[in-house]
């Protein structure tokens, strides 16, 4: 009688080194794979002993059927067949190799695959996981399907996705991470998240898009790499989101959005033509050191709260036409292409807290440094207004505006400025400022004659 002994993939240092050797040989990313090594590591110190296999070794071998690296090319269909019986309950496959697989029916139990490699297409379309799902450092080869499927919780941590993922329409019903995942081109169309979920360092090297996709809690793409065309078009955001420090490499729409509580996008970096055209900002959006190297959109926005761009640089074309403020700041932002707020409306503001600090304005643009031409044709200001020590090295224009209360102390204006058709209707001051040019105030309406001692 032939005595069966258990797979080798037991034992945390054994593990890691064959896990560490798997990856050195097919990762050539170096930091890629050293964040692989790391993922590895903080997995087998949560799972401990549940890491080892217990399935037998194939006769004559080293390892089982699922952890014979090889095993999968020349018995495709028994791999499959044993991987589909075993996990009806659930069950751990911890560093898997397995061949192309369709789930079909409900996964009643945890399922954990986790540093498993995918050899093939995975479909799990329509699939319920009634409990949770781990598939942290998992390695999808070919394209995955989750359309449709309902989650609990479920773990994607260091995931990678070297073809084709898609979400669409699927829920997730329990906490959700796709932390430090790497994407090729994944989608999320109508896609619901109904608790937390966090996309933290994760880079999407394809196309990413979350188009009417629902975000019921709290969600986060810190220091997130987004390479290609990215679009969360339609999508709403029912709590928190927070993109500090993410990075957009491509062409990145948020148009008609919705934002019902604060947005983060601190330190952000947008290296392609961007988009927030229609959306509606119902909390505080804050843009704090935000970059936007190419041109920018916020055509017709709503910001129904405060919204802060403070020290942004704007590389391009700025675009806020017809868009309406609450309470705005631009201080110390920088505008170096075009800046146009031609039909905005700023209106008037209930702050407390600027009540409390004995301040009316609800627009600032103090130090801001507008590099190329500015627009604030027919723009209306509800509440005051300050410009106060921005500078305008070119041609600026606010005609037809109409200010209620407006400062332009020692603002520099270096070239033609344009106050024609304007209507001031509260107190406006212009101490102190230089006009290195004529400036042109044809049929200018005043209601207060203004403050001036220009230089």
């Amino acid at each position: 009688m032939i005595k069966t002994r258990k797979c080798s993939y037991r034992g945390k240092e054994r593990i890691f080194e064959i896990e560490k050797e798997w990856l050195e040989e097919n990762i050539k990313d170096q930091e890629e794979m050293r964040t692989k090594i790391t993922v590895v590591g903080t997995i087998l110190d949560i799972l401990r002993d549940d890491a080892d296999c217990r399935f037998d070794a194939i006769e004559g071998r080293e390892f089982c059927i699922f952890h014979e690296s090889d095993y999968w090319k020349d018995h495709e269909d028994e791999v499959r067949t044993a991987f589909l019986t075993e996990i009806k309950n659930g069950g751990k496959f911890i560093g898997a190799h397995i061949p192309i697989i369709n789930i079909t029916r409900v996964i009643e139990g945890e399922l954990n695959l986790s540093l498993t490699k995918v050899h093939g297409t995975f479909n799990a379309n329509n699939i319920k996981f009634s409990t949770g799902a781990w598939f942290i450092g998992t390695t999808f080869n070919g394209r995955a399907s989750f359309d449709k499927a309902t989650f609990n919780e479920v773990m994607f941590i260091g995931t990678t996705f070297n073809e084709e993922v898609s979400f669409d329409k699927a829920t997730f019903n329990g906490r959700a991470s796709f932390d430090k995942a790497t994407f090729n081109e994944v989608m999320f169309i109508g896609t619901t998240f109904n608790e937390k979920v966090s996309f933290d360092k994760a880079t999407f090297n394809g196309r990413a898009s979350f188009d009417e996709t629902t975000f019921n809690e709290e969600v986060s793409f810190d220091k997130a790499t987004f390479n290609g065309r990215t679009s969360f078009d339609k999508a709403t955001f029912n709590e928190n989101v927070s993109f500090d420090k993410a990075t957009f490499n491509g062409r990145t729409s948020f148009d008609e959005t919705t934002f019902d509580k604060a947005a983060w996008f601190d330190m952000a970096i947008f290296n392609g033509a961007t988009l927030f055209n229609n959306a509606t900002f119902n909390k505080e959006a804050l843009f704090l050191e935000t970059k936007f190297n190419e041109q920018v959109s916020f055509n017709k926005t709503t910001f129904n709260d405060n919204a802060l761009f403070y020290g942004v640089t704007f590389y391009d074309i700025a675009m806020f036409s017809k868009a309406t403020f609450y309470d705005v700041s631009f201080d110390k932002t920088k505008f170096n292409g075009a800046a146009l707020f031609d039909e905005a409306i700023f209106n008037e503001s209930d702050n407390v807290i600027y009540k409390a600090l004995g301040e009316s304005n609800v627009a600032y643009f103090n130090e801001t440094i507008f590099v190329g031409r500015a627009s604030f044709d027919r723009t209306i200001f509800n509440s005051a207004v300050s410009f106060d020590e921005a500078t305008f090295n070119d041609r600026v224009s606010f005609a037809r505006a109409e200010f209620r209360g407006a400062s332009f102390d020692r603002t520099i204006f270096n070239s033609a400025v344009s106050f024609d058709e304007a209507t001031f209707n509260d107190r406006v001051s212009f101490a102190k400022t230089i006009f290195n040019k004529e400036p042109s105030f044809v049929d200018v309406k005043w209601k207060i004659i203004p403050d001036t001692n220009p230089e």
